[in-house]
Formats: C-alpha cells, sequence, structure tokens
C-alpha cells in the first residue's frame, strides 16, 4: 500500500480560510483468498471557511477518482470521476452555545474483500460480488 497527500492552506483577507489538497491511495494485493487485484484512489478537495458576524461558513468539494468502481454520469457522458460537496452553518446563539446545519455528500467504495473473496469455513460459505457498485449518500443535520 502506497499513500501520499499534499495540503495546502492559506488565510485571506477578511476571514477568508482556503484549505486545498490531493490524496492518492495505492494498493496492490496478492492473496490466495483475495487473489491478484490493483487499486488506485486518486482524490483533490477544496474547503472554504469564513465568517459574517455571529455565522460561521463552510463550503466544500472532493473529486474522488476510482477507476472500475464508480461511474458518475451526466446523460451519456460517464468517467470514474465522483464529485462530492458539502457545507455546514453555524450560529453562535449565546455564550457557550451554537446553532448548526450542514448537508453533505457521501460516497463509499467497496472494499477489495467484498469484491473478491470467495471461501468457506465450516458451513459459511462466502461468495464474492467483483459486479458490487461503491455506496453514495446525503446526509443533513441540524442541532
Amino acid at each position: 500500500m502506497y499513500y501520499s497527500d499534499y495540503q495546502f492552506s492559506r488565510k485571506f483577507a477578511k476571514g477568508l480560510f482556503l484549505t486545498s489538497g490531493i490524496t492518492q491511495i495505492s494498493n496492490n494485493i496478492t492473496s490466495p483468498v483475495f487473489g491478484h487485484h490493483q487499486s488506485q484512489n486518486v482524490a483533490s478537495y477544496a474547503q472554504v471557511d469564513f465568517k459574517v458576524k455571529k455565522v460561521d461558513f463552510t463550503v466544500g468539494t472532493r473529486l474522488e477518482y476510482m477507476p472500475h468502481d464508480s461511474k458518475f454520469k451526466i446523460g451519456s457522458f460517464e468517467t470514474p470521476i465522483y464529485p462530492i460537496f458539502g457545507g455546514t452553518v453555524r450560529h453562535k446563539a449565546i455564550n457557550f452555545s451554537h446553532l448548526r446545519a450542514s448537508y453533505g455528500k457521501g460516497i463509499r467504495f467497496s472494499s477489495v474483500a467484498k469484491r473478491f473473496v470467495s471461501t468457506s469455513v465450516g458451513g459459511l460459505v462466502i461468495y464474492n460480488n467483483p459486479n458490487l457498485k461503491p455506496k453514495t449518500g446525503w446526509t443533513g443535520e441540524i442541532g
């Protein structure tokens, strides 16, 4: 497994703060249980934080690239790059108390084990599913 990450942060005028970067993970798996598989995941991301009076805002995006695992479609255009978005608003109501709301999208790619393991232990049989697709979802919270 190889992992690398580069992150850049900068504070701009009027309290605007930017965090951005790129992350890369490579796996080369050789196993009698898993077989031989390679995976590659590259993601670029950016997040902006700023404040207006007593309200803090955070907005971010991430582009995930994982070939053979994700196919993002717009009409007939298909790509293994998957966009993720999110945002948060936080209001300082009174000292030591905040109201917060957030909304965002997430993705979870299937593990090599879930996609390629095919084995049995006693009476338990485990079947592989190489066509397993990534799970996506939206989440929100207020509190």
